[in-house]
């Protein structure tokens, strides 16, 4: 499994090459310097911005976890390493994941069951709000006449297989199937191997299901999460105009919802390499008619997610010489 990591990372850089030759690199350092400093200052704060609605949605999730202040900042620096780890390792974007759980273990004695759930529940809630997103994108999609035929049928079949898999994800946490699997396995010549995992796998369908039932909670979460997803946008709409190719709003929301979901979709590919520069130069052209355009965009969200990993990796680093609390879970 660990080579195929590889083997889409090496799939990638050679998507990224052939994008490379097609376009005029020299136009694309000028859009580049278009931006600025100041450009890329306000890229950087709707980032965070952005980032900020998923640390709120993450903190909804918690149930030992109060929403206050001091705990959001808390949160916010872990989702900080989590994100950095998640970009430089090649696990399909979960590879931060577990660096999230042992922090909040080790420093705030959160127990990994919890996090557990509450990191299954925002992944759920980010992409189904990013679902809802996507349709209007698709629906902008089937009224502009920047796009042909062939590639609106595509978009429409993609976005009709993501949400399939967002929704039987969703049924399978709803009606807590994965314990009920294991349950049977239970009851089978399997039983003492699968004891410990089943009881660990019911407390965390038990939140998930608790957490779904609380319809005021699950509607706050799916409401916070959307707003990601607009704030992102806003980021497109201000960057085209530092590039003087202004676009509609409309056509914004088009740009970056088609990209998600092509980042979505292929979350299997380490940082998106190739296919995120891919979408963003056939959206660009198709839109502003210059391949450069696109290609220039995309460097310069590279851009804010290096100084976003080294940021990440900087808290890390920070925590790590910090003294961890003992484990008071019950034996």
């Amino acid at each position: 499994m660990k080579y195929l990591k590889f083997i889409f990372l090496g799939l990638g850089f050679v998507l990224l090459g052939v994008i490379l030759r097609q376009t005029n690199l020299q136009e694309v350092w000028q859009q580049i310097t278009l931006v600025g400093w100041w450009g890329m200052t306000v890229v950087i704060i709707f980032y965070f911005l952005e980032f900020l609605t998923d640390v709120f949605t993450w903190q909804l999730t918690f149930k030992s976890i109060p929403i206050q202040p001091r705990w959001t900042i808390r949160l916010l620096l872990i989702y900080m390493v989590g994100a950095a780890f998640n970009r430089v390792t090649p696990f399909a974007s979960l590879g931060g994941e577990g660096f999230k759980a042992v922090m909040l273990k080790t420093h705030y004695q959160i127990s990994y069951k919890e996090t557990s759930a509450s990191i299954i529940l925002t992944k759920t809630l980010n992409t189904a709000s990013l679902v809802f997103f996507a349709i209007i994108g698709f629906f902008l999609l089937l009224a502009s006449p920047k796009f042909s035929n062939s590639f609106k049928t595509f978009t429409g079949l993609s976005l009709a297989i993501f949400s399939s898999c967002i929704l039987i994800f969703f049924l399978i946490q709803r009606f807590r199937l994965s314990s009920r699997i294991v349950n049977r396995l239970g009851h089978s010549f399997l039983g003492d191997r699968v004891s410990k995992p089943l009881e660990n796998l019911r407390t965390v369908d038990d939140r998930l299901g608790e957490f779904y039932q609380n319809l005021p909670l699950f509607r706050n979460g799916l409401i916070v999460g959307f707003l990601n997803w607009p704030l992102g946008v806003l980021e497109i709409y201000v960057l085209m105009q530092f590039l003087q190719h202004p676009i509609s709003f409309a056509d914004a929301w088009l740009f970056d919802s088609v990209a998600q979901l092509v980042r979505a979709g292929t979350f299997f590919i380490p940082a998106n390499i190739g296919t995120l520069e891919g979408s963003l130069v056939l959206l660009g052209a198709s839109l502003t008619g210059s391949l450069e355009l696109g290609l220039a965009i995309s460097l310069i969200r590279r851009v804010k997610d290096i100084l976003w990993i080294i940021l990440g990796l900087l808290i890390w680093w920070l925590f790590s010489l910090r003294p961890t609390l003992p484990d008071r879970s019950p034996k």
